[in-house]
């Protein structure tokens, strides 16, 4: 698989992941007021695939973007 392949098939959880980081960063109070809810997100299993991603991208010497 292309660098390119790779990050096409796989953005789509990187960016659910960023979002639910994202979300982890506001404060409690700030939620509430602006009624924000938590991006659905089985985060263990999302971290896995995360570092299984890394594992292959760096076995497969792609350039960092």
């Amino acid at each position: 698989m292309k660098q390119e392949q790779f990050i096409r098939h796989y953005q789509p959880l990187w960016d659910q992941l960023e979002l639910w980081l994202d979300y982890q960063q506001i404060p409690n109070k700030q939620r509430e007021r602006d009624g924000l809810t938590e991006p659905e997100l089985d985060f263990p299993r999302a971290y896995r695939q995360l570092c299984h991603h890394l594992a292959l991208a760096q076995s497969r010497m792609y350039s960092p973007c």
